[in-house]
């Protein structure tokens, strides 16, 4: 026999649970307790130029822990900050990404000399 747990932590089974929730037993109950948990509030819609790290990632093809790293480092600025999102500098985020991929070289090192002005090897 399958077990299940009720909102009263007493076992019943998932046939048990079914029949409770089709007569309406319990329905309210769980609702109110779904209705008053805390809602996470819809992301705002990116400020002009700005893009968010994640969107970014996938729109330019680069690693989201990447541009997470370069936004710690301060290649690129934050434009707005929110509890859940950070969205940063669009053509900012567009330019070092176009210098890191015409270059080739180890990732952090690269990226450091690039944006010192440092001279490299154009990738062939």
């Amino acid at each position: 026999m399958i077990q299940a747990r009720t909102l009263e932590r007493k076992m019943v089974t998932i046939s048990e649970a079914e029949k409770i929730i089709k007569e309406g037993k319990g329905k309210a109950d769980m609702l109110n307790k779904l209705n008053g948990l805390t809602k996470r509030q819809p992301a705002p819609p990116p400020p002009e130029g700005g893009i968010s790290i994640r969107k970014a990632a996938r729109k330019y093809d680069m690693r989201h822990t990447t541009l997470v790293l370069w936004v710690k480092e301060g290649y690129i600025p934050v434009v707005l900050e929110t509890k859940n999102k950070k969205f940063i500098d669009e053509a900012t985020t567009i330019d070092i990404i176009q210098k890191f991929k015409n270059y080739t070289g180890d990732g952090r090192r690269t990226l450091k000399k690039v944006m010192s002005g440092g001279t490299l090897c154009p990738e062939n």
